[in-house]
Protein backbone atom coordinates (compact mmCIF):
# COMPACT_ATOMS: atom_id res chain seq x y z
CA UNK A 1 0.00 0.00 0.00
CA UNK A 2 2.79 2.23 1.10
CA UNK A 3 4.27 1.11 -1.84
CA UNK A 4 1.35 1.86 -4.72
CA UNK A 5 1.07 5.28 -2.98
CA UNK A 6 4.73 6.23 -3.08
CA UNK A 7 4.10 5.62 -7.33
CA UNK A 8 1.06 7.51 -7.17
CA UNK A 9 2.93 10.39 -6.03
CA UNK A 10 5.63 9.89 -7.78
CA UNK A 11 3.74 10.07 -11.19
CA UNK A 12 1.71 12.71 -10.10
CA UNK A 13 5.27 14.85 -9.18
CA UNK A 14 6.49 13.55 -12.27
CA UNK A 15 2.91 15.20 -14.31
CA UNK A 16 3.62 18.43 -12.28
CA UNK A 17 6.84 18.49 -13.42
CA UNK A 18 5.96 18.47 -17.18
CA UNK A 19 2.88 20.49 -16.82
CA UNK A 20 5.28 23.37 -15.27
CA UNK A 21 7.54 22.89 -17.74
CA UNK A 22 5.24 23.28 -20.50
CA UNK A 23 3.87 26.34 -19.09
CA UNK A 24 7.41 27.47 -18.51
CA UNK A 25 8.24 26.99 -22.56
CA UNK A 26 5.25 28.16 -23.46
CA UNK A 27 5.29 31.13 -21.67
CA UNK A 28 9.35 31.06 -23.28
CA UNK A 29 8.03 30.77 -26.56
CA UNK A 30 5.40 33.42 -26.63
CA UNK A 31 7.63 35.94 -25.28
CA UNK A 32 10.00 35.18 -27.85
CA UNK A 33 7.52 35.37 -30.04
CA UNK A 34 6.15 38.76 -28.92
CA UNK A 35 9.86 40.00 -29.03
CA UNK A 36 10.31 38.60 -32.40
CA UNK A 37 7.31 40.54 -33.14
CA UNK A 38 8.42 43.67 -32.04
CA UNK A 39 11.50 43.69 -33.50
CA UNK A 40 9.95 43.19 -36.54
CA UNK A 41 7.78 45.55 -36.15
CA UNK A 42 10.01 48.13 -34.62
CA UNK A 43 12.45 47.27 -37.49
CA UNK A 44 9.81 47.94 -39.79
CA UNK A 45 8.75 51.26 -38.49
CA UNK A 46 12.42 52.11 -39.00
CA UNK A 47 12.83 50.96 -42.34
CA UNK A 48 9.70 52.93 -43.08
CA UNK A 49 11.12 55.71 -41.27
CA UNK A 50 14.19 55.38 -43.84
CA UNK A 51 12.25 55.29 -46.52
CA UNK A 52 9.88 57.75 -45.75
CA UNK A 53 12.99 60.01 -45.11
CA UNK A 54 14.71 59.06 -48.57
CA UNK A 55 12.42 60.61 -50.47
CA UNK A 56 12.74 63.19 -48.06
CA UNK A 57 16.06 63.68 -48.96
CA UNK A 58 15.68 62.93 -52.42
CA UNK A 59 13.24 65.54 -52.65
CA UNK A 60 15.53 68.04 -51.17
CA UNK A 61 18.35 67.08 -53.08
CA UNK A 62 16.07 67.85 -56.39
CA UNK A 63 14.89 71.28 -55.24
CA UNK A 64 18.28 72.64 -54.22
CA UNK A 65 20.35 71.00 -56.59
CA UNK A 66 18.42 70.68 -59.80
CA UNK A 67 16.27 74.01 -59.39
CA UNK A 68 19.41 75.94 -57.66
CA UNK A 69 21.70 74.83 -60.80
CA UNK A 70 18.70 75.57 -62.90
CA UNK A 71 17.76 78.88 -61.66
CA UNK A 72 21.73 80.08 -61.00
CA UNK A 73 23.83 78.36 -63.69
CA UNK A 74 21.90 78.29 -66.66
CA UNK A 75 20.00 81.78 -66.08
CA UNK A 76 23.06 83.57 -64.95
CA UNK A 77 24.98 82.63 -67.61
CA UNK A 78 22.25 83.53 -70.32
CA UNK A 79 21.54 86.80 -68.80
CA UNK A 80 25.34 87.96 -67.98
CA UNK A 81 27.58 86.20 -70.07
CA UNK A 82 26.66 86.01 -73.53
CA UNK A 83 23.32 88.15 -73.93
CA UNK A 84 24.51 91.28 -72.61
CA UNK A 85 28.22 91.44 -73.22
CA UNK A 86 28.92 89.54 -75.91
CA UNK A 87 25.67 89.90 -77.94
CA UNK A 88 26.71 93.67 -77.96
CA UNK A 89 30.27 93.56 -79.17
CA UNK A 90 29.38 90.73 -82.06
CA UNK A 91 26.15 93.04 -83.59
CA UNK A 92 28.73 96.03 -83.59
CA UNK A 93 28.74 99.25 -82.21
CA UNK A 94 25.64 100.19 -81.56
CA UNK A 95 26.58 102.39 -77.93
CA UNK A 96 29.76 103.32 -79.87
CA UNK A 97 29.58 107.81 -80.24
CA UNK A 98 32.11 107.91 -83.15
CA UNK A 99 33.87 111.59 -84.08
CA UNK A 100 33.74 112.35 -87.61
CA UNK A 101 37.37 112.70 -88.83
CA UNK A 102 39.07 115.45 -90.72
CA UNK A 103 41.02 113.82 -93.81
CA UNK A 104 43.25 115.57 -95.90
CA UNK A 105 43.13 115.72 -99.62
CA UNK A 106 42.44 112.40 -101.93
CA UNK A 107 41.05 110.98 -98.97
CA UNK A 108 37.48 110.11 -97.08
CA UNK A 109 35.96 108.91 -93.66
CA UNK A 110 34.96 105.19 -94.31
CA UNK A 111 34.19 102.43 -92.31
CA UNK A 112 36.57 99.66 -92.75
CA UNK A 113 35.46 95.85 -91.69
CA UNK A 114 35.70 94.85 -88.11
CA UNK A 115 35.45 98.67 -87.27
CA UNK A 116 33.22 100.99 -85.52
CA UNK A 117 34.39 104.01 -86.49
CA UNK A 118 35.23 105.79 -89.73
CA UNK A 119 39.16 106.70 -90.49
CA UNK A 120 40.32 108.26 -93.52
CA UNK A 121 41.05 106.04 -96.87
CA UNK A 122 42.61 106.91 -99.66
CA UNK A 123 40.28 107.83 -102.55
CA UNK A 124 43.17 107.45 -104.97
CA UNK A 125 42.81 105.01 -107.72
CA UNK A 126 44.89 102.00 -106.83
CA UNK A 127 46.38 102.05 -110.39
CA UNK A 128 48.04 105.11 -112.48
CA UNK A 129 48.20 105.16 -115.75
CA UNK A 130 51.64 104.76 -117.12
CA UNK A 131 52.72 107.36 -119.94
CA UNK A 132 55.71 108.83 -121.34
CA UNK A 133 57.14 112.62 -121.17
CA UNK A 134 58.54 114.45 -123.59
CA UNK A 135 61.92 116.36 -124.46
CA UNK A 136 61.57 119.23 -122.35
CA UNK A 137 59.41 117.77 -119.64
CA UNK A 138 59.20 115.16 -116.76
CA UNK A 139 57.23 112.77 -114.86
CA UNK A 140 56.09 114.29 -111.66
CA UNK A 141 53.30 114.08 -108.72
CA UNK A 142 52.32 117.22 -107.60
CA UNK A 143 51.03 118.36 -104.11
CA UNK A 144 47.49 117.36 -104.03
CA UNK A 145 47.54 114.78 -106.75
CA UNK A 146 47.03 110.96 -106.93
CA UNK A 147 48.24 110.14 -109.73
CA UNK A 148 51.88 112.12 -111.76
CA UNK A 149 52.01 113.83 -114.67
CA UNK A 150 54.25 115.52 -117.37
CA UNK A 151 55.79 118.89 -116.14
CA UNK A 152 57.60 121.17 -118.02
CA UNK A 153 61.33 120.95 -117.15
CA UNK A 154 61.52 124.79 -117.22
CA UNK A 155 58.54 125.28 -115.00
CA UNK A 156 60.02 123.10 -112.17
CA UNK A 157 63.33 124.85 -112.29
CA UNK A 158 61.31 127.82 -112.11
CA UNK A 159 59.73 126.98 -109.02
CA UNK A 160 63.09 125.41 -107.32
CA UNK A 161 64.59 128.97 -108.16
CA UNK A 162 61.55 131.10 -106.60
CA UNK A 163 61.71 129.13 -103.49
CA UNK A 164 65.37 129.96 -103.40
CA UNK A 165 65.09 133.17 -104.48
CA UNK A 166 62.37 133.72 -101.45
CA UNK A 167 64.81 132.75 -98.87
CA UNK A 168 67.70 135.26 -100.14
CA UNK A 169 64.98 137.98 -99.94
CA UNK A 170 64.00 137.55 -96.13
CA UNK A 171 66.87 137.47 -95.21
CA UNK A 172 68.49 140.81 -97.21
CA UNK A 173 65.58 142.54 -96.08
CA UNK A 174 65.53 141.73 -92.29
CA UNK A 175 69.64 143.24 -93.21
CA UNK A 176 68.45 146.21 -94.66
CA UNK A 177 65.44 147.65 -92.24
CA UNK A 178 68.00 148.80 -90.15
CA UNK A 179 69.42 152.31 -89.70
CA UNK A 180 66.50 154.07 -89.17
CA UNK A 181 65.82 157.37 -87.50
CA UNK A 182 62.70 158.06 -88.09
CA UNK A 183 59.40 157.42 -90.40
CA UNK A 184 60.96 159.54 -93.06
CA UNK A 185 64.02 157.35 -93.71
CA UNK A 186 61.93 154.56 -94.49
CA UNK A 187 60.92 153.80 -98.03
CA UNK A 188 58.64 151.23 -100.23
CA UNK A 189 60.82 148.77 -102.93
CA UNK A 190 58.87 146.70 -105.18
CA UNK A 191 60.98 144.87 -106.89
CA UNK A 192 60.79 143.58 -110.65
CA UNK A 193 62.85 140.84 -112.01
CA UNK A 194 62.54 137.67 -113.22
CA UNK A 195 61.30 136.09 -109.46
CA UNK A 196 58.68 138.52 -108.44
CA UNK A 197 56.50 141.13 -110.72
CA UNK A 198 56.59 144.34 -108.59
CA UNK A 199 54.03 144.21 -106.23
CA UNK A 200 55.65 142.86 -103.30
CA UNK A 201 56.34 145.78 -101.15
CA UNK A 202 59.60 146.13 -98.47
CA UNK A 203 59.81 148.77 -96.00
CA UNK A 204 63.74 149.29 -96.28
CA UNK A 205 66.40 152.43 -94.75
CA UNK A 206 66.67 154.57 -97.48
CA UNK A 207 70.36 154.79 -97.75
CA UNK A 208 70.82 150.80 -99.11
CA UNK A 209 67.45 151.21 -101.16
CA UNK A 210 69.08 151.09 -104.30
CA UNK A 211 71.31 148.00 -103.11
CA UNK A 212 68.85 145.97 -101.85
CA UNK A 213 67.15 146.64 -105.53
CA UNK A 214 70.44 145.63 -107.18
CA UNK A 215 71.47 142.26 -105.33
CA UNK A 216 67.55 140.99 -105.93
CA UNK A 217 67.82 141.60 -109.58
CA UNK A 218 71.12 139.74 -109.55
CA UNK A 219 69.89 136.89 -107.63
CA UNK A 220 66.77 136.46 -110.08
CA UNK A 221 68.74 136.04 -112.60
CA UNK A 222 70.77 133.32 -111.00
CA UNK A 223 67.60 131.82 -109.89
CA UNK A 224 64.72 132.47 -111.91
CA UNK A 225 66.72 132.14 -114.99
CA UNK A 226 63.88 129.42 -116.35
CA UNK A 227 61.10 131.87 -115.30
CA UNK A 228 59.33 133.22 -117.84
CA UNK A 229 58.27 136.68 -117.14
CA UNK A 230 55.00 138.38 -117.69
CA UNK A 231 53.13 141.93 -117.94
CA UNK A 232 53.38 143.82 -114.22
CA UNK A 233 50.15 143.83 -113.02
CA UNK A 234 48.41 146.92 -111.16
CA UNK A 235 48.99 146.76 -108.05
CA UNK A 236 47.53 148.14 -104.93
CA UNK A 237 48.92 151.13 -102.99
CA UNK A 238 51.95 150.27 -100.66
CA UNK A 239 52.03 150.44 -96.72
CA UNK A 240 53.23 153.28 -94.56
CA UNK A 241 56.56 152.81 -94.41
CA UNK A 242 57.36 153.59 -90.46
CA UNK A 243 60.50 152.99 -88.02
CA UNK A 244 60.14 151.35 -85.09
CA UNK A 245 62.98 150.76 -83.06
CA UNK A 246 65.56 151.93 -85.64
CA UNK A 247 64.13 149.42 -87.98
CA UNK A 248 61.30 150.23 -91.07
CA UNK A 249 58.57 147.76 -91.49
CA UNK A 250 55.00 148.37 -93.20
CA UNK A 251 52.52 150.03 -90.84
CA UNK A 252 49.94 147.00 -91.47
CA UNK A 253 52.77 145.00 -89.27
Amino acid sequence: MNHRFSFASSALCALALGASLVAACGGRFQAVHEVDDDTGSGGSDASSAGRAGAPSAHAGSSSVGTSGSTSVGVSGSSSGGVSSAGSSGASGCNNVKCAAPACPVNTAPAVQPGMCCPICVSTCPKVCPTFKCGAGSHVETLPGSCCPTCVDDGAAACQMGQQAYAAYRDALLTKYQFGCASNSECVNIAPVNLCEQGCSYAAVWYGISDSFDTNLSNSAGMYCSSCKQGPVPPCAPPPNAICVGGQCQSALK
